[in-house]
């Protein structure tokens, strides 16, 4: 179950990062893509500090559940899909 879990984790990222690159102008797209992999480097080890950190007063199964909100919330302003006006057909 865990290795199905960490599989579909993998996909949504690859998705979310082709989503990302699509939507990006030729010029900025390294600049863009690489602060965006920086971005989830930085927020990983924040991640793995926080339940080393969280560790000491929890069990690990409620640090797993904690660290599944950020992601469930993500997932539903993504499916919302992008607010504001709708882009220029042309």
């Amino acid at each position: 179950m865990l290795a199905a879990a960490y599989g579909i984790v993998e996909w949504a990222i690859a998705a979310m990062e082709a989503a990302l690159q699509d939507g990006l102008a030729d010029r900025s797209r390294a600049t863009v893509t690489s602060m965006s992999g920086l971005g989830a480097e930085v927020f990983a080890v924040l991640a793995f500090a926080g339940y080393a950190l969280g560790s000491v007063w929890a069990a690990p199964w409620l640090l797993f559940t904690l660290a599944a909100v950020p992601y469930l919330l993500l997932a539903v302003a993504v499916r919302r899909g992008p607010r504001g006006p709708s882009p220029d057909p042309e």
